[in-house]
């Protein structure tokens, strides 16, 4: 294991860990949603939640069967797009300028989940500039210039 992620020597190995997680685990069915035979709204969502999670699960153990080795992440290239998106968003992405400061916030989580430092001058940056987009009276806009929306 390096970093929190594991490494391993087999597909075999890699379908093992996954067992960790509670939707691969053995006694799932047994697991799931317990209301206590009383059925009520957040019940029947969790439900239906954890059935969409099940179809998906079936379909990634489907291709697993199919073709067995491990899905790869490539972090150190995944770790430079989101770095980059931090400072400038790509001419494809301006639509969505409005939508910046929640950009902050998914590309400051993926960095995260990657287990990557944060250098306290990015945070520094990420401050300054949700500054920015702060409105006096509340919510948050895209630019300092935008009218906030959340």
């Amino acid at each position: 294991m390096e970093d929190g992620w594991v490494v391993c020597d087999s597909d075999n190995e890699c379908v093992d860990h996954l067992k960790v997680f509670r939707c691969f685990s053995e006694n799932y069915e047994e697991e799931r949603c317990q209301d206590d035979n009383y059925e009520t709204a957040t019940s029947v969502e969790q439900w239906d939640v954890e059935d969409s999670v099940k179809r998906c699960i079936q379909i990634f153990q489907f291709g697993l069967q199919a073709e067995p080795r491990c899905p790869s992440l490539n972090r150190e290239l995944h770790l430079q797009f989101l770095k980059k998106g931090l400072h400038h968003l790509p001419s494809s992405l301006e639509v969505l300028d409005s939508s910046r400061p929640w950009l902050c916030y998914w590309i400051l989580h993926s960095i995260e989940l990657l287990n990557e430092p944060i250098p306290e001058e990015t945070k520094t940056e990420v401050i300054h500039f949700l500054s920015l987009c702060q409105h006096k009276n509340g919510g948050f806009a895209g630019k300092n210039f935008f009218i906030s929306s959340y």
